[in-house]
């Protein structure tokens, strides 16, 4: 596939930021606060960190705004290293509302990140949960 083929935003001029490093904290008015980061600042980019689908309005209103979402998915408790992958339901809520990109697990280059601390680290273990995924 060439680059040209992947979903971009319109008007795309690289400028995104990443949410709240909580899984679960919003902003107050949702769309409002995507209409600011997308016709303000000229944000066109969007990574969340989600734990299920506690972000999916968030998605929704960026989206709606013209900011193409990223969602980097964590799970409830627990490390997202080297088993982890999110269910079928909650990537499917995401991509309902316009989310083509996502993420599995946060840094498996972090010990804390992995189950059984950074020896699960292995770049093969990594590339074999990023297939499930």
């Amino acid at each position: 596939m060439a680059l040209t083929d992947f979903p971009r935003p319109d008007g795309d001029c690289g400028l995104g930021f990443h949410g709240s490093a909580s899984a679960w904290a919003l902003p107050g008015d949702l769309d409002a606060y995507a209409r600011w980061l997308h016709d303000d600042l000229g944000v066109r980019w969007m990574k969340l960190f989600s734990s299920g689908t506690a972000k999916v309005e968030y998605a929704r209103a960026l989206t709606h705004a013209g900011i193409m979402v990223i969602v980097r998915f964590h799970p409830d408790s627990g490390t997202p290293h080297p088993y982890w992958i999110p269910s079928a339901d909650h990537i499917r809520a995401f991509w309902d509302v316009g989310v083509p990109y996502f993420e599995g697990g946060n840094e498996p280059n972090l010990g804390y990140e992995c189950e059984n601390g950074i020896e699960a680290a292995h770049v093969d273990k990594i590339c074999e949960q990023w297939l499930r995924f």
